[in-house]
């Protein structure tokens, strides 16, 4: 079930063996979403994010439910947001609805692991906010808790 497995988002990180670093991700968006907005980018929507776990368990986060059911990415997209849902934030609701492919592609692989620095417990956001501002500079629209938006 998980679509994501056969990509490599970490040269640390091994299948079910996660490096236990900070990772940086980004996530195209599509399906419908370029139908809310009136000014298109020139090369699409991305969502950029970043975690202390793998990605892949980040991303079956998003699929899954507060009861422990982990659903497929086109089950999530016909259920409810119902607040029945682990994860409820904006960026979460918008990966559910219109999850294309990750892109590892976009330099996060190059970046990741973040080796986490627990005396500069910013370090991984401030990671993720230059890669997200990186990538609306060359024409993407960027979604994430970066607040560039």
């Amino acid at each position: 079930m998980n679509l994501i497995t056969h990509i490599r988002h970490c040269q640390e990180c091994n299948p079910n063996s996660p490096c236990g670093n900070g990772h940086l991700y980004v996530v195209e968006l599509g399906r419908g979403i370029k139908d809310r907005y009136t000014v298109q980018p020139g090369k699409g929507y991305l969502y950029v994010g970043s975690t202390g776990k793998s990605i892949e368990e980040r991303f079956l986060d998003n699929l899954t439910r507060k009861d422990g059911t982990v659903v497929s990415i086109q089950e999530a997209r016909d259920m409810p947001e119902d607040g029945q849902w682990k994860y409820n934030s904006p960026g979460t609701k918008k990966i559910r609805k219109h999850y294309v492919r990750h892109r590892p592609d976009l330099f996060y692989y190059q970046y990741n692991p973040i080796i986490l620095n627990k005396a500069d417990p910013n370090q991984l956001k401030r990671r993720e906010t230059k890669l997200a501002k990186k990538l609306r500079n060359r024409g993407y629209k960027v979604f994430g808790d970066h607040g560039i938006d």
